[in-house]
């Protein structure tokens, strides 16, 4: 999984490097980046370990969070977050994952033009 943080050097893992702003930089092959790779980097944003994610802010990652869902999707994701029962994360779960698939998906429209410079991850 990717990180801001710090790790250990892995012998073929790709390593941080630092930024001006603070925050290390990940370069990463856009076709070496998987799904699960995608979403750590933008947990990264979402946590506030990162300021940009594939070249936008979290201001705009957070605008564009509920344009693609439908309703019962994104019903369904606000299930999941507020409710503490299982059979209610059971019912979100189609949402929650919709959610991730537009995610990723958004995120690899981004790869091509995401700037390499900005402190971003990716």
């Amino acid at each position: 999984m990717l990180s801001t943080c710090q790790a250990p050097a892995h012998v073929g893992m790709p390593a941080a490097t630092p930024s001006t702003d603070g925050y290390p930089v990940v370069h990463i092959p856009p076709h070496e980046l998987s799904d699960a790779d995608i979403l750590s980097v933008l947990c990264d944003l979402f946590a506030g370990r990162a300021k940009h994610a594939f070249g936008e802010t979290l201001e705009w990652w957070v605008e564009t969070l509920q344009c693609d869902l439908s309703p019962k999707a994104a019903a369904g994701v606000a299930l999941t977050v507020i409710s503490k029962w299982h059979f209610d994360q059971r019912d979100g779960a189609e949402g929650v994952q919709q959610l991730k698939d537009e995610l990723v998906l958004r995120a690899r429209q981004l790869i091509p033009r995401a700037p390499r410079k900005t402190g971003e991850v990716a």
